[in-house]
């Protein structure tokens, strides 16, 4: 005879369900990838689930989370069906690693005239004053961190002008 549960558990005792609405340009594979996860890596855990929706309709996923270590990040896809989405994209060697080694956010500080350009997290950077005694952050919100560099090099121009 197999063995049977004996308790039942709360929905968000063990896992805990994210969403996230990918940009237009995002593709299936793209959100299959742990590289796109880096910079909210930190926050998911064993089990958790993510419910992703491409802004624009193209593809719906989720995906679980089997692994999760610092700088290692492993996700499988629970849809039916998506194993023949996903046949379709090229295959990984067979040698490939089984795990994809993360970059580290603000590895190096990006200071240039006293302002320096930080990931502020939730998929935003940000501008800060490192000359002032509060580090007051002078730009927030930016989508990515070619947009902050170019809100910090406006600054620069705005203050010399």
């Amino acid at each position: 005879m197999t063995k049977t549960p004996t308790q039942l558990y709360p929905a968000g005792h063990f896992f805990a369900v994210w969403e996230h609405v990918a940009p237009v340009g995002v593709s299936l594979s793209d959100v299959c990838e742990p590289r796109y996860w880096q910079h909210v890596s930190r926050v998911l855990r064993k089990f958790h689930c993510i419910h992703v929706v491409a802004e624009d309709f193209s593809f719906e996923v989720r995906l679980r989370v089997t692994r999760s270590d610092p700088g290692v990040l492993l996700l499988r896809p629970l849809d039916s069906g998506i194993g023949d989405l996903l046949a379709a994209l090229p295959a990984a060697p067979v040698d490939a690693p089984a795990t994809v080694t993360l970059p580290k956010v603000n590895a190096t500080r990006d200071i240039k005239e006293g302002l320096e350009v930080q990931f502020g997290g939730a998929h935003k950077w940000r501008v800060i004053d490192t000359t002032s005694a509060a580090k007051e952050v002078i730009a927030k919100g930016l989508s990515t961190q070619d947009e902050a560099k170019a809100a910090r090099d406006n600054l620069i121009v705005a203050r010399k002008g």
